[in-house]
């Protein structure tokens, strides 16, 4: 049976530091040139991390455009027995790594390999702390956010209407005009002129009583789930009688990948990454 690779998708953002002027490079920089220059910075990393193998080996596999595939590999130590004895071996598992940087997209896929990484989070947090290093020097600094179809989110809302206690709602600062206008002028001028980076909205129905009104017609709620659904953020809900809250980060986007495609024409996966991702 043919191995199927499965892609975990998400949005990320380029986020200066400071909305202040800086200084680059022993040169001042305003935030306005700081934000016009991100995504070309970015580019010049992404080009240049393969020689960049003190963290993790890592191989550009294959590119077209704005669009990288990458394998990162998580060298360990494994056990094998022969003649009845336990032996320690290296190895280097790895996963596949795909970004579209154009500056209307910023998309990336991390391929899930619990040999190479126990869970997903586990690949995209070392994949942040590699890239968030590199991003330092540029006074600039990337968060990762999963997609998910908003009618799940939905689904749920109309399943356990009257029971909602409460919804916290954790927004990534608007980076890509393509998904913020629906938060255009309701938090998006509080967020920038604050500069915070990852803002929390809870609401918290009274003691006695439940949320109501989280449906469609309900236009700012409406707004928020659209932002966060295509990379602007998580949600999450407290249910009168479940214990766990429901998460959106637990309703990701994926996408399935021949490997024996991938491995034989890496530049087609390329070209079908870029055709998702438009």
């Amino acid at each position: 049976m043919e191995k199927q690779i499965v892609f975990e998708i998400y949005r990320f953002h380029l986020l200066p530091i400071s909305t202040n002027q800086i200084s680059l490079f022993s040169e001042e920089i305003t935030y306005e040139e700081l934000v016009s220059k991100k995504n070309a910075f970015f580019d010049e990393i992404i080009q240049d991390l393969q020689n960049k193998q003190e963290d993790f080996p890592i191989e550009l596999y294959s590119t077209e455009d704005k669009s990288y595939l990458f394998r990162l590999a998580n060298p360990k130590t494994t056990k094998i027995y022969r003649n009845f004895s336990e032996i320690e071996e290296n190895t280097e598992p790895y996963i596949y790594i795909i970004f579209n940087t154009d500056p209307n997209i910023q998309k990336i896929a991390i391929s899930r390999n619990t040999d190479a990484f126990s869970t997903p989070n586990a690949s995209k947090n070392v994949l942040l702390k590699l890239l968030n290093k590199y991003l330092s020097p540029y006074k600039l600094v990337i968060e990762f956010e999963q997609l998910f179809e908003s009618n799940t989110f939905w689904n749920y809302a109309r399943k356990y209407d009257g029971r909602i206690k409460s919804i916290d709602f954790e927004i990534i600062k608007p980076n890509l005009s393509k998904i913020s206008y629906t938060i255009k002028d309701t938090l998006k001028p509080l967020i920038e002129s604050t500069n915070s980076h990852k803002t929390h909205l809870k609401l918290d129905a009274p003691k006695e009583g439940v949320l109501e009104h989280i449906n469609k017609d309900n236009k700012l709620i409406d707004g928020l789930v659209s932002y966060s659904s295509e990379g602007g953020g998580n949600i999450s809900l407290n249910i009168i009688g479940m214990k766990s809250k429901i998460k959106t980060d637990k309703m990701s986007e994926t996408k399935k990948i021949n490997e024996i495609q991938i491995k034989g024409s890496p530049d087609q996966v390329i070209k079908m990454w870029k055709d998702i991702t438009e």
